[in-house]
């Protein structure tokens, strides 16, 4: 299988809630020497899964990505609440009166999704795929995710924008097929994000 999409592998240890510790995302420009013809944020199709109740969406629309931004959530009550916070009243803040209204799904991310091939052009993984890997069925699990994604995601400048706790090894081996990196992905490229010291913190949390 010819390599069509890249992945980005943020390895953090800060519990972020929002893309505000991730610069990165604001880097996926139609511009981008390192992606080719990326749309602009106000067509670039956006898939973010095991959104919860992360603002994660919201902030990218404040920065200005008012394209297609569809939330996925196995949890039915979750996405019945984020409807509700999300709501027309909510897009006739001037802020966001551009944008275009999010989507919420249910679904399970370890599941076939129900959006067709090479739709997103950008697939956002923040923490849910350490959450799969905690479950039952971990590492096989994780691997159908990343294979889903990269259904999903358009030949050519698609990117999986993966935000992880774990050691980059371990997160790029789910990554491979057989072994191989290139058999998904033009490449990967890896990010450290490190956790923000307050002043008065001890030594002891230093790490």
């Amino acid at each position: 299988m010819q390599a069509t999409v890249t992945a980005t592998l943020t390895l953090t240890n800060v519990p972020s809630s929002t893309h505000q510790h991730h610069p990165e995302v604001g880097s996926m420009s139609h511009n981008n020497n390192n992606v080719h013809a990326f749309p602009a944020r106000d067509h670039a199709k956006v898939l973010i899964l095991g959104c919860g109740h992360s603002a994660f969406g919201e902030d990218m629309q404040r920065d200005g990505w008012t394209g297609e931004i569809v939330n996925v959530d196995f949890s039915s009550v979750v996405i019945d609440q984020m409807k509700a916070k999300y709501n027309a009243n909510f897009y006739q803040k001037p802020q966001f009166s551009r944008a275009r209204p999010m989507g919420f799904v249910c679904a399970d991310m370890t599941k076939r999704l129900p959006f067709p091939d090479q739709y997103f052009d950008l697939i956002v993984c923040k923490g849910s795929l350490d959450a799969v890997l905690c479950g039952c069925g971990n590492k096989q699990a994780a691997i159908q995710v990343v294979q889903e994604c990269v259904r999903l995601l358009t030949p050519g400048h698609g990117i999986f924008f993966l935000v992880s706790h774990g050691n980059p090894d371990s997160r790029i081996e789910l990554l491979e097929y057989d072994n191989d990196i290139e058999y998904y992905w033009y490449g990967v490229n890896t990010f450290h994000v490190t956790r923000p010291i307050s002043p008065g913190t001890p030594n002891a949390q230093r790490k």
